[in-house]
């Protein structure tokens, strides 16, 4: 277990987390959030004291209150505003904002998009979203349990996004709630739970750390995919990994996987070294046993 007190724990290792966060959210608030909350898994997992984890959580939701605060007292609806050097922080959280009020709205049953303070681009932004929410939605409806069959699907033509932010939806409605719905997310749970047992046989913290880190990556964010589709969260773009379409994606989420496989056989042949001695000490052991008989 980790034993910094809390003044360490938030000079090596929130800090430059809170840096990096900080240098992600001026492009996507929904990914600093996802490396934000892999953090915390991975924290958690590699047993921080629950004291360090509670004031980081407390720290973490005020330091987004306040945030969010400042945006509305000097960014919000001032776009000259946002193009200075701070502003550039806060460009994204007028979108987060209208995605969550979207949500909320959706919920309520209202139709509108209910941001005044978002200009008319970001508007229609955030209905194009929606439209493409409401479709995806019909596609999971007309998938049912068993799907219309590989090639079948009829969402895939107005649903835009199909081959990456809503292709969870597009899967169900080709191969089903049963076959493509709850298989794709049973395999993503298989690799979380086979990466976990593989962190147990590892003998140092550093690749142990790796392979839980990665694996959280890839499972949490197909997770964030997953409940956008079926419409659980709000809207956060993040694709389907191994799965939905793309270039630097595929590069490195292989990186992710082939890290943690090699991390694997570096293990296997740990064991078979550690069986071959086992086997050689015991072959000695019989043929002293033989001597002293003898």
């Amino acid at each position: 277990e980790v034993t910094y007190d809390f003044k360490q724990f938030a000079l090596k290792i929130m800090l430059p987390l809170g840096a990096v966060c900080l240098m992600v959210m001026a492009n996507s608030f929904s990914s600093a959030l996802l490396i934000a909350l892999v953090s915390f898994l991975l924290l958690f997992f590699m047993n921080v004291g629950w004291k360090n984890l509670g004031l980081t959580i407390a720290i973490v939701v005020a330091a987004i209150g306040l945030m969010f605060g400042i945006y509305h007292a000097f960014f919000a609806g001032r776009p000259e505003a946002q193009k200075t050097s701070v502003g550039k922080l806060f460009n994204r959280f007028g979108t987060a904002e209208g995605r969550i009020v979207d949500f909320v709205n959706d919920i309520r049953g209202v139709e509108e998009v209910q941001a005044t303070e978002m200009t008319e681009l970001e508007k229609q932004v955030m209905l194009d979203e929606k439209r493409q929410s409401d479709n995806a939605k019909v596609a999971i409806s007309e998938g049912g349990l068993f799907g219309k069959g590989p090639g079948k699907s009829t969402q895939r033509y107005s649903l835009s996004m199909a081959f990456s932010d809503f292709i969870y939806a597009f899967i169900i409605e080709e191969y089903g709630l049963l076959l493509g719905g709850i298989g794709v997310l049973a395999l993503y749970l298989i690799f979380l739970f086979r990466c976990i047992r593989l962190c147990r046989r590892c003998n140092t913290t550093f690749s142990g750390a790796l392979i839980v880190g990665l694996s959280f990556l890839i499972v949490c964010q197909a997770l964030l995919h997953i409940l956008v589709n079926v419409r659980l969260i709000p809207i956060t773009g993040h694709t389907l990994p191994m799965i939905s379409h793309g270039g630097t994606a595929y590069i490195m989420l292989s990186g992710a996987v082939g890290m943690i496989l090699s991390v694997n056989k570096q293990l296997d042949r740990q064991d078979r070294i550690k069986a071959l001695e086992q086997q050689q000490q015991e072959e000695q052991r019989q043929e002293e046993q033989t001597d002293e008989q003898s």
